[in-house]
């Protein structure tokens, strides 16, 4: 079902045609996100699916981060609030789930035959970190301009 709903959403963003909700493609991630979350609660050691559930919430990030850099001026507040805190989660839940993946794949064994995901080789290295690392400073970047958007100065 978390992969069904993930295959769609993705499917609706990738069709090139403007969305009619941006709160009901949230909505309908939430869903699927909990869909994940279930499946994981069944299986939590399925490398696999902490993989896809990875790969959907960065899929959500990168849809709240494109709205808030095209469609600032028109957002409302409220909605650029729950765009800006909705892309942190996402990136956070990201993070965990590959993190996981990564530690299931290792605790595993290389050689185990569980799967191919030559990608969780390079995960540490120093580019990773660097990338994390510029990442934290543009949500500090974000959280202080949500500030004075909120509370503005002088």
């Amino acid at each position: 079902m978390a992969l069904a709903r993930g295959s769609q959403l993705e499917t609706k963003l990738n069709s090139c045609e403007p969305l009619k909700s941006e709160m009901d493609f949230l909505r309908q991630a939430s869903a699927a996100q909990r869909c994940f979350q279930r499946a994981l609660d069944i299986e939590a050691n399925h490398s696999l699916m902490w993989i896809e559930y990875g790969s959907f919430v960065y899929m959500v990030h990168s849809f709240c981060s494109r709205l808030l850099k095209q469609e600032t001026d028109s957002l409302s507040l409220e909605m650029f609030e729950i765009l800006e805190n909705r892309k942190e989660k996402m990136l956070d839940t990201a993070e965990k789930c590959f993190t996981t993946a990564s530690k299931i794949w290792y605790a595993a064994g290389e050689d185990c035959g569980i799967q191919d995901e030559r990608w969780v080789k390079w995960q540490r290295r120093e580019t990773t970190i660097q990338e994390f690392s510029l990442a934290i400073l543009q949500r500090l970047a974000n959280t202080f301009i949500r500030r004075r958007l909120v509370m503005p100065v002088g």
